[in-house]
């Protein structure tokens, strides 16, 4: 009985250890000790009756259980079971237990420490919500001393702002109702743009290192056989080059991708994540979908008001030169001021219970019935979505008047362009296209005419800063026309791994197993339906030897993923 006892106790001591540098209030650390260990005291009791109950090694099956349901994503289920990951280590100190006490005791401890790294739980700097207050004169005047550089990004933001783009000319999200997007296009630059991927990851490591997939190596599965499947950013980001040079740095941020895991965190001086503001996370709790503090853990919607605020806060907070990123998850799954109540056609569709949780599989197989209904309400709810976030934006503009901006998204997303639905399974134009507009002094009015890539906002804001230029980065400052040249789109999420080259109005995407090579041209064909492969041999030969020699920059880096963040999303993208 004492050992069972002991062992439900570590559990609990795990969680509190856990809680503790994400702020979780002492009383709260006690309760979940105390209530493990009243759980361990019942347990041992009933194990005169049920002597597997009063197994000392209950603890730790548990803890393989419930992490292997992690893995498989049986969340549900890996709530109940998973007690805190690292307890699978502190497994063989149980065991111990039972023939050297004080030797297991000691093995036990440093595997409940080891908890706090296995739940991505790390001592992150905010930006405290006592500050998100006062004169906003110091943003002012550092913006009018053309020091102040906002890079404003919005999740899943397609080109057309969600309007029918496919099957004629992309209209500007500006005209589709994103007024803060349009003010920002008419008093500066932008143009057609094409990111580096149809997901997260890999596009925001090409914005924020200017480097393309292969090379900056955040991706999630390796188009060269034998190399790691996950990667981190290993080349110098933004934050870091306007940090070495003395600016105020600080990120704030909703996408549990854009994680500290990734590299993403480097040079930057606040780091307010959305997800890391979540109360400390209790085994015990999470079923009730409480925290150790009491609050609960998963608010319904997301807050892009109060993540502008406390950004504005920060700006206004020094006159010193600041770089400031702030990413909304905007139009992104789930529509969170949409109607998806059971009767309706997007709520019978997700299957979303009240936004708590998406029917994601059933999206990604696409096995969906399209109506013209469907669709409608498909493209006003994500267009809604998209316009809240842009007016949320906007506050910004005003909190830094003068300052040099960079509106963008990550990627775009399908909405029934393909018979499809969300993002990162094709590289087709919808996922690809994104929003881009410069504004700020030395940005001269106009248009592009050339596509741009995210790989140009980074010798962009260089310039636009007076910091030095680097000539190993391969984009160009968008503050004049982009040149003629080959754009890479690559590493799709799931279904087939595809990769893709495009030069002029010739595409071609190809599986990176070599099963399948297509070549579309995107003047004649926008929705990319024919195949001009056999007629176009030659260039279709040239442009795959451009994603050959693409394949050669492919970085080999280790990546650990942060599967409990993520799903804060709602899934696993």
């Amino acid at each position: 009985m004492y050992l069972t006892l002991l062992a439900w106790l570590l559990i609990g001591i795990a969680e509190a250890l856990s809680g503790w540098p994400r702020g979780a209030p002492p009383e709260g650390m006690a309760a979940a000790v105390a209530a493990w260990g009243v759980i361990g005291a019942l347990l041992g009791r009933a194990g005169r009756r049920f002597p597997a109950l009063a197994s000392p090694w209950l603890p730790p099956l548990l803890c393989v259980m419930g992490s292997a349901l992690v893995k498989l994503e049986l969340r549900g289920v890996a709530l109940i079971l998973a007690a805190e990951g690292a307890l699978i280590g502190a497994a063989g100190g149980v065991w111990l237990l039972q023939r050297w006490p004080r030797i297991g005791l000691l093995l036990c401890l440093p595997g409940a420490l080891a908890g706090m790294h296995m739940r991505g739980v790390r001592p992150v700097l905010m930006w405290p919500e006592a500050q998100a207050a006062g004169p906003q004169a110091g943003a002012e005047r550092a913006a009018q001393a053309g020091r102040v550089v906002l890079l404003l990004t919005v999740d899943t933001l397609r080109a057309d702002g969600g309007a029918e783009g496919l099957g004629g000319a992309w209209p500007e999200p500006g005209a589709t109702g994103l007024v803060t997007y349009a003010r920002i296009a008419a008093a500066g630059r932008s143009g057609p743009a094409i990111s580096t991927a149809p997901w997260t990851v890999p596009a925001f490591g090409s914005v924020m290192t200017g480097l393309r997939p292969y090379r900056h190596g955040a991706l999630v599965r390796p188009p060269v056989r034998g190399r790691a499947p996950l990667g981190e950013l290993k080349a110098i980001t933004l934050a870091e080059r306007f940090s070495a040079a003395g600016w105020r740095t600080a990120a704030f941020l909703e996408n549990a991708h854009i994680s500290p895991d990734r590299g993403f965190s480097r040079g930057f001086g606040v780091w307010d994540h959305r997800d890391l503001r979540q109360p400390p996370r209790s085994l015990l709790l999470d079923p009730l979908r409480i925290g150790l503090d009491g609050r609960p853990l998963v608010a319904k919607g997301r807050d892009p008001e109060g993540i502008v605020a406390r950004a504005a806060a920060w700006l206004a907070s020094s006159e010193a030169p600041a770089f400031l990123w702030v990413h909304l998850l905007g139009p992104h799954l789930p529509y969170f001021h949409a109607d998806l109540s059971d009767g309706t056609r997007l709520g019978d569709m997700l299957g979303a219970e009240g936004h708590s949780q998406l029917n994601v599989e059933r999206i990604r197989r696409g096995n969906m019935r399209w109506t013209p209904e469907l669709v409608a309400e498909l493209r006003a709810a994500y267009r809604a979505e998209a316009r809240i976030n842009d007016a949320a934006i906007g506050r910004l503009l005003d909190a830094a008047p003068g300052a040099v901006v960079v509106y963008t998204s990550d990627h775009g997303e399908e909405l029934a362009d393909h018979g499809g639905w969300e993002h990162g399974h094709t590289l087709h134009e919808e996922l690809l296209r994104v929003p881009l507009a410069i504004m700020g002094p030395g940005v001269p009015p106009g248009r592009w005419q050339r596509d741009a890539s995210p790989i140009d906002i980074a010798p962009t804001l260089l310039a636009l800063a007076g910091l030095p230029a680097d000539p190993a980065l391969p984009g160009v400052s968008l503050l004049a026309e982009p040149p003629e040249r080959a754009l890479y789109s690559v590493n799709t999420l799931y279904d087939a791994d595809l990769e893709s080259v495009r030069r002029g109005a010739w595409k071609l995407v190809r599986a990176v197993d070599g099963r399948g090579t297509r070549l579309v041209n995107l003047i004649d064909d926008p929705m990319e339906r024919v195949d001009r492969c056999a007629e176009q041999a030659a260039l279709c030969r040239e442009l795959a030897d451009l994603l050959d020699q693409e394949q050669a920059e492919l970085a080999d880096t280790p990546f650990g993923r942060t599967a409990e963040q993520i799903r804060l999303l709602g899934y696993s993208e």
